[in-house]
């Protein structure tokens, strides 16, 4: 009987350290190569002109078109090895990235590069976009382990904190990206099955704090942006470009016919 009970024992840990075949959405697959495939079009559409025109771009009017399939391939390539990693290896390395992402947001202060009168820039990159990967993976884990939290609001502010204090840094110069971060933290939390009160409870003084520390302190510049909406031509090389360059993209054909 025991040994029965040891070799059933070892058997069910044997099929536990099996590595599983990855299983693919392709449901998702399919949109994202149609998202992929339509951006391409988007992008040839409106800059084939000036790819053309151009020496720096070789006069080649699919210069930008290569470029976008490029770092497409190379993403759909980095999509299917992260989709055949044994991601439960990550979580050691959770906390470690999600400290280090918060680093590179303190280092925009003192060496981020100012591009379109905003400090987004670090040596080549923007840290807000590491940040995002780094504090979803942590955020995850911190749930796996302390599923006790789901039930208590206390673990529910901890949880929020974990996602609060990336984009609190991040909002003071990209208020775009630090609500996507906000969105996917709010989001993974409800999925997790945090109560739903919960939410209502910090929804007022999360969007009245946000109002004054965000909104406030850049308010010139988000009214600069406003103002390019409304009147592109007032800078048509600057702030206004890409705005005009949309227009006269749509005024060159429809949504069937871009010729």
């Amino acid at each position: 009987m025991a040994e029965a009970s040891a070799a059933k024992k070892r058997k069910t840990t044997t099929i536990q350290k099996r590595p599983t075949r990855a299983s693919y959405d392709y449901m998702v697959l399919f949109v994202v190569i149609l998202l992929v495939l339509f951006g391409i079009v988007m992008i040839f559409s409106s800059s084939y002109y000036k790819a053309m025109t151009t020496e720096e771009f070789n006069n080649d009017m699919l210069y930008f078109v290569k470029k976008q399939i490029r770092n497409g391939l190379l993403g759909f390539v980095g999509m299917f090895i992260m989709a055949n990693f044994p991601y439960r290896y990550l979580r050691r390395f959770t906390l470690p990235a999600y400290i280090v992402g918060c680093i590179l947001l303190l280092l925009l202060i003192p060496f981020g590069t100012v591009a379109n009168g905003q400090k987004r820039w670090l040596w080549g990159f923007q840290p807000s976009e590491i940040v995002k990967i780094t504090t979803t993976l942590y955020l995850a884990h911190f749930i796996c382990i302390h599923k006790e939290y789901l039930k208590d609001f206390t673990g529910f502010v901890k949880c929020l904190a974990i996602v609060a204090i990336p984009c609190g840094m991040i909002a003071i110069t990209n208020f775009s990206t630090a609500l996507l971060l906000a969105l996917i933290g709010g989001t993974m939390l409800f999925a997790a099955g945090f109560d739903i009160k919960y939410f209502a409870y910090i929804s007022g003084p999360v969007v009245g704090a946000g109002a004054i520390l965000v909104l406030i302190p850049a308010l010139s510049y988000r009214l600069t942006r406003i103002k390019i909406w409304l009147d592109p031509f007032s800078d048509p090389t600057g702030k206004g470009y890409q705005i005009i360059q949309g227009l006269y993209a749509l005024a060159s054909g429809d949504y069937l016919d871009w010729d």
